[in-house]
């Protein structure tokens, strides 16, 4: 998990730079960052479980809030056509696909990778 967790980092610290070309780049840039700050932590072995709770929640909720822009006004393949904001809904697509890929790894970071009482730092002999 740990090497995943770094791996999510580059990609969510490579979503927060591509937002400097979007309307309301600061919002999807902090987000991001914080994605990517959270991931790191897990990636460090000091995942902040509670604060990836929180964020899932808040990708959760934005997205639930985004989904009338996008269900049934955009197809999913429209989403990935250009590179060009084609419509607002494609736009809304979009958001709501990056919040769920940041909702669904919050969602990972809360699933214990070791039994309880294991350490992984200590070495079972036998």
């Amino acid at each position: 998990m740990r090497i995943a967790n770094a791996l999510a980092a580059a990609i969510f610290t490579l979503a927060a730079l591509a937002q400097f070309n979007d309307p309301d780049p600061l919002v999807w840039a902090s987000f991001y960052a914080v994605a990517a700050t959270l991931c790191l932590s897990g990636w460090r072995g000091k995942p902040q479980r509670w604060l990836c709770a929180l964020l899932l929640v808040i990708a959760g909720l934005w997205a639930a809030s985004l989904a009338p822009q996008v269900v049934g006004k955009v197809s999913f393949s429209a989403l990935f056509q250009e590179l060009a904001m084609n419509s607002q809904a494609v736009e809304a697509g979009r958001e709501v696909g990056g919040l769920m890929l940041v909702a669904l790894w919050m969602l990972a970071n809360l699933i214990p990778t070791s039994k309880p009482g294991y350490s992984q730092d200590v070495k079972h002999n036998g």
